[in-house]
């Protein structure tokens, strides 16, 4: 497994399920402005000046994305079984349990 640096992180898309207008499928890529994935791996932070900086998520959460943020690291698997990289910076908001 890659193991991202500095602000990046291993992340994987989160199947969403089809949308559908009337009888016809959209596409995936043409009905979504920002991508649900996982977050599977993280660097260790970022420098401002001298200070290290700590990315705060944990494997395992839910991310919110743009996809033109993500770059492919395996373009032989499914959309849904690729890993992605982006930087931290790119993550739009961290997707919370019911309660939190």
């Amino acid at each position: 497994m890659l193991k991202p640096i500095g602000d990046r992180l291993l992340v994987r898309r989160i199947k969403e399920e089809q949308k559908k207008a009337g009888s016809i499928y959209i596409p995936e890529s043409q009905n979504k402005e920002t991508v649900e994935c996982e977050v599977i791996s993280k660097g260790n932070g970022f420098y401002v000046g001298d200070k290290l900086i700590e990315i705060d998520l944990k494997v395992g959460d839910s991310i919110l994305i743009n996809p033109l943020s993500l770059i492919s690291v395996d373009d032989t698997k499914t959309e849904t079984e690729r890993n992605y990289l982006c930087r931290y910076m790119d993550v739009l908001a961290v997707k919370q349990a019911d309660g939190e």
